[in-house]
Formats: structure tokens, C-alpha cells, sequence
């Protein structure tokens, strides 16, 4: 089973070209301020009884992963969610880590657009799938990342 090291979420990802292993996060993302207009936005939505709004925002949740063997390749499977303040996933999409030619991996996910129901902490949910016996599988959550959306 790999092994999660880090995630997080920024607004720019410098990678060094000689490729050393060297990454720079910039602007890392705690909060978001949103704009009066796109706050009325939301609320014309939900009293149009819409969920939410997409909001253009463009950031990246970047985690590395490592082999839990490093003498031994393997492939990752894992999901990022987007949970609400209320509780809701907002997003979710699952992605694969190839582990089978390089020891670790830099796992990059761009946002372009953002699913806002309302405002106060999103969280992004990274989970790893953990095979089982019988090909059954289980989502084992190894990541939770605040970001306060608020106007």
C-alpha cells in the first residue's frame, strides 16, 4: 500500500526543470475571500432553488506519495472529494499513481472552477483504496484540507 506524505493546496506549482526532486507551492490557500457580486450570485441561485454556483478559481491540490516498499513497484488508487460546510460532496473524482517506474509521485489536481453551495470550511477529502480479500475494496481517508470560503 503506498504511503501518503503530504497534500496541499495552492495557488501555483513550480516544478525545477533539472527535476531533482525540487517543488515550490506558491500562495499556499487557507481562505478565500469571495467578492460581494459573486455572493449575491450564490444567493439568487439558491433562492432560484438551484444548489450552489461554479465559482473560476484556479488552484491545485498537490500531494506526494511514496512505495511503501521502495524495491517494490506499485499502482495507487485514490479519490479527492470536495465536502461542503453542510456535509455534501460537492466534487469527487478518483485517479490513479503509477508507482511502477519511480519510487514516489507529485499527484497534481488544477482547479478551474469551484462548486460553492455556501459559504464557511470546504474540505478536501484525499482517500486511498485499499484492496481486500475477495476484490473487495475500502476508501481509507489519509488527507483533510480546510479551505474557508467566506464574503
Amino acid at each position: 500500500m503506498a504511503e501518503h506524505a503530504w497534500t496541499v493546496l495552492c495557488r501555483q506549482v513550480l516544478t525545477d526543470l533539472a527535476d531533482d526532486g525540487v517543488v515550490s507551492l506558491v500562495n499556499v490557500v487557507e481562505q478565500l475571500k469571495l467578492p460581494e457580486e459573486i455572493v449575491q450570485e450564490l444567493a439568487k441561485a439558491r433562492g432560484d432553488g438551484l444548489k450552489g454556483i461554479f465559482v473560476e478559481l484556479r488552484f491545485y491540490l498537490v500531494s506526494w506519495w511514496m512505495r511503501s516498499r521502495l524495491d517494490k513497484a506499485e499502482t495507487l488508487h485514490y479519490r479527492v472529494s470536495v465536502i461542503s460546510p453542510a456535509g455534501e460532496v460537492v466534487s469527487q473524482q478518483e485517479l490513479t499513481a503509477d508507482l511502477t517506474q519511480f519510487a514516489s509521485q507529485r499527484a497534481n489536481i488544477e482547479f478551474s472552477q469551484f462548486p460553492i453551495t455556501i459559504l464557511g470550511v470546504h474540505y478536501f477529502i484525499v482517500e486511498q483504496r485499499i484492496e481486500g480479500e475477495s476484490d473487495e475494496s475500502q476508501w481509507i481517508p489519509v488527507a483533510r484540507i480546510p479551505l474557508f470560503i467566506s464574503s
